[in-house]
């Protein structure tokens, strides 16, 4: 439900949609699960290594344990010995491209499955938990070409990473406009009948969650009156939760934590500021789809994405640093002034289109 996998999503359908002649796109996933896999186009091809937990929840307790084991046995086999992927999935080596979406399985790449490798750097590698892996261009042996998806990444793996531009594409992630703003039409039964602020991401420390509900009770102290729904799920998700009590936060019930949904786009589009609270980042899809549906913007100052969609505060505001503080100040900045919420929610929609999958699809598609 990350970020990432909407755009890959949305990459596929593009593909398919508009380019059908010209490829035939397939989609190879380690494990097959995930509440995204029915937006994919109902013709689009889908191979994998094992099924994923939703399969495991149905078997009894013998099956689950015994299944848990095989994914294990199968991961380790396929990540020691990549060769296992040309044996048992040989049918896509002689297919021209190969994109390689998620970091992480960098080791992917030393396959010979597709005759050019693509891979998609989603993340500041500087700052994600297998960074080491980064520190030298061997993870760029076998990619002919590795896809940037902001200018602080493409910046990062020529200066820091020492990469050849000439190896690097600077492609922003995409959003489907046309999509969100179609679902966020759908009736929803909202969860404060007064001014509220949004969030939307994976439930870590990266995010930043913690700071905003930190900036909440700020807005509290400073006698703001607003509400705060996070839309999203992940292992801090207790962790918030005691946090927000110590806050003071329960009580009054000031924010509501949604969990995974596969339709959060109504609950943005009647929000009045979407705030990205995150430590780093590599572009933020999040930010982008809520700028399609008119919102205004309050981010982080956090490497690398954000800066660069809000351009030194012309399409929203950067907070000061990376702090509660400056990201409350930033809020009731905002909220005070009904100019500057018309301002740059109109700006936020002009901004949107240059992240449109019809405009960004075509950088990638003549790369290629």
């Amino acid at each position: 439900m990350g970020g990432a996998e909407k755009v890959l999503i949305n990459y596929i359908n593009y593909f398919n949609t508009f380019h059908r002649k010209e490829f035939n796109v397939e989609l190879f996933l380690i494990s097959y699960e995930g509440k995204l896999l029915v937006e994919l186009n109902e013709n689009i091809k889908i191979s994998y290594l094992y099924k994923g937990n939703d399969t495991l929840n149905k078997k009894n307790p013998l099956e689950r344990f015994l299944y848990k084991i095989y994914r294990k046995i199968i991961s380790f086999l396929f990540i020691k010995f990549p060769i296992l992927y040309n044996v048992f999935f040989s049918k896509y080596i002689n297919y021209n491209y190969n994109f390689i979406f998620v970091q992480d399985l960098y080791w992917f790449s030393k396959t010979n499955l597709g005759k050019k490798k693509y891979l998609w750097i989603q993340n500041n590698l500087n700052k994600v938990a297998d960074s080491k892996r980064f520190k030298n261009q061997a993870f760029t042996s076998n990619i002919d070409k590795l896809i940037a998806i902001s200018d602080g990444i493409y910046n990062d793996l020529i200066t820091r990473l020492k990469i050849k531009p000439e190896l690097v594409l600077k492609c922003n992630n995409p959003i489907d406009s046309a999509r969100i703003r179609s679902l966020s039409e759908e009736e929803f039964v909202p969860y404060f009948n007064e001014l509220y602020l949004v969030s939307m991401g994976r439930l870590v420390n990266q995010k930043g969650f913690d700071l905003l509900l930190k900036s909440l009770a700020l807005l509290k102290e400073n006698k703001v009156n607003v509400k705060l729904v996070i839309i999203g799920g992940g292992e801090d998700y207790n962790k918030l939760l005691d946090l927000a009590e110590s806050l003071n936060l329960i009580v009054g019930v000031d924010f509501v934590i949604t969990g995974l949904m596969t339709n959060p786009y109504p609950i943005i589009k009647n929000s009045t500021i979407f705030v990205c609270s995150s430590r780093f980042d590599g572009l933020s899809t999040s930010i982008n789809e809520a700028m399609c549906l008119n919102i205004p913007i309050v981010s982080t100052p956090c490497d690398y994405g954000p800066k660069e969609i809000i351009c030194d505060n012309l399409y929203g505001i950067i907070s000061s640093d990376i702090s509660a503080k400056s990201l409350m100040i930033s809020i009731k900045e905002m909220l005070e002034s009904d100019q500057m919420l018309n301002r740059y929610a109109n700006a936020s929609m002009s901004r949107s289109l240059h992240f449109d999958i019809m405009n960004v699809g075509k950088i990638l598609i003549n790369s290629l």
